[in-house]
């Protein structure tokens, strides 16, 4: 219902401005913290210890790498590599696992702001375009940014694996509206299109690198041609 008024409100334009996407993307922000900022004080839980075991011979740079690639990192290492910062170290140590998780939360402000940034591109491109397709995209990004599904992953603290995979895939939708975005403005060339695919596929690279589950990225985008064809 929420949603439906919004639809009937009238912005000056499809694209609003800077100030109004700037003032949305704050207001969602500072609601995810409001409602997760309590809960950061939580403890390590489950499958935290065994996985941040190997925090405590981490000592340099190449004792983060060793911690990265080995034991039960599998092939995982950006998000475990993300676990070696010093104060995230020190915090394991002091049994303290406040940074962890305010990191967690960081990340999914950040990708709150890229669903709404997609929704909000994706809402404007197909050949009927949503009215007021900013203020559907905040809806949905407020919705999304409170799920309860989200729980387990911003304050479970290994769980910032599936946060980062999450930000590839975001990520990579993004740049794959944009791109074909470009596309009605220019023509495009073979190279583009071998330079698109070539970045589209480093995503999707650096999102399994995070957690498997990036490699439906290219299916994502499969989806997209089928809701706002380019």
């Amino acid at each position: 219902m929420v949603l439906m008024q919004f639809s009937r409100l009238r912005l000056p334009s499809k694209h609003p401005s800077r100030v109004l996407v700037f003032f949305i993307l704050a207001a969602i922000s500072a609601f995810a913290l409001n409602c997760y900022w309590p809960a950061l004080a939580g403890p390590f839980v489950l499958d935290d210890e065994p996985n941040f075991y190997g925090l405590n011979f981490v000592n340099s740079f190449s004792g983060a790498l060793a911690y990265s690639y080995s034991g039960p990192a599998g092939i995982r290492w950006i998000s475990f590599l993300s676990f070696t910062l010093p104060f995230e170290i020190a915090g394991w140590k002091n049994d303290d696992a406040f940074t962890f998780k305010l990191i967690n939360l960081i990340i999914h402000i950040v990708n709150t702001a890229l669903v709404f940034a997609f929704l909000r591109r994706l809402l404007s491109t197909r050949s009927s375009p949503f009215p007021a397709p900013a203020l559907w995209a905040a809806g949905i990004a407020i919705i999304w940014s409170i799920h309860p599904i989200h729980v387990n992953t911003v304050l479970y603290s290994v769980q910032r694996m599936t946060l980062l995979g999450a930000t590839a895939v975001l990520a990579g939708l993004l740049f794959h509206l944009s791109f074909t975005g470009s596309r009605r403005e220019r023509p495009t060339t073979h190279t583009d299109w071998l330079l698109y695919t070539a970045i589209l596929w480093l995503i999707t690279l650096i999102g399994i690198l995070c957690k498997e589950s990036a490699i439906l990225l290219p299916l994502y985008v499969l989806a997209c041609y089928s809701f706002a064809p380019s």
